[in-house]
């Protein structure tokens, strides 16, 4: 009987120690699952970022690889026009600068290097319309062109070529070595003045509220 009784004890022992040993192993099991589950969550983060900066990167390094930027005579072309550009402005005379007589024709030379002065008071209005849309247009197409290649690089798809070298052409003579002076193009559109109560263009006296 006593032999009964231990046995019956013992049994009943381990059947408890099992069940109490159960759950601290499923609870255990869970904890790995949900940490597992969260890393793939991480790594799907991560892997949505890397696509994107894949396709930041591989922009800018498509626009960088224009074959006519690498040469040292372009290089100091293009240092000589912005200093050009940006002395122009700095000599400008619409600020304050006492001129002589005789160095009037330096700020002849001045006018025509901006380019949108002459082509804004000599060419006429129609003429900057057509100027403007055109570098709206151009504008608009390396956007579109650059999401393309942005597209391309984070998928590894590159169907045609030809827009790639376009936009490297574009960005690298409109908005790079002639980049101040495509922006005074697009800011002569804003220069307006108030003349009673109506917003007009002071080079061209139309209303600037108007579609051109």
């Amino acid at each position: 009987m006593v032999l009964q009784k231990q046995g019956s004890t013992a049994s009943g022992y381990s059947g408890v120690s099992e069940g109490d040993e159960a759950a601290p192993q499923e609870s255990s099991l869970a904890k790995p699952v949900d940490k597992e589950a969260e890393k793939a969550k991480e790594e799907l983060a991560g892997n949505k970022q890397s696509k994107v900066v894949t396709g930041l990167f591989g922009l800018l390094y498509t626009l960088a690889k224009e074959k006519y930027s690498d040469s040292w005579k372009i290089a100091i072309t293009n240092v000589i026009i912005d200093f050009m550009f940006l002395i122009v402005i700095f000599l400008n005379l619409e600020y304050p600068w006492h001129v002589e007589e005789g160095s009037l024709w330096l700020y002849h030379v001045f006018y025509y290097i901006e380019i949108h002065k002459p082509l804004a008071a000599n060419g006429g209005y129609m003429t900057f319309l057509i100027v403007f849309y055109i570098l709206m247009a151009m504008l608009f197409i390396c956007v579109s062109i650059c999401i393309w290649v942005a597209w391309g690089f984070t998928n590894d798809n590159f169907p045609y070529i030809w827009p790639i070298k376009f936009v490297r052409v574009v960005v690298s003579f409109f908005f790079g070595t002639f980049y101040i002076a495509s922006l005074n193009i697009f800011l002569t559109m804003l220069e307006c003045g108030s003349e009673t109560g109506t917003w007009l263009h002071e080079v061209w006296h139309k209303e600037c509220m108007e579609v051109p």
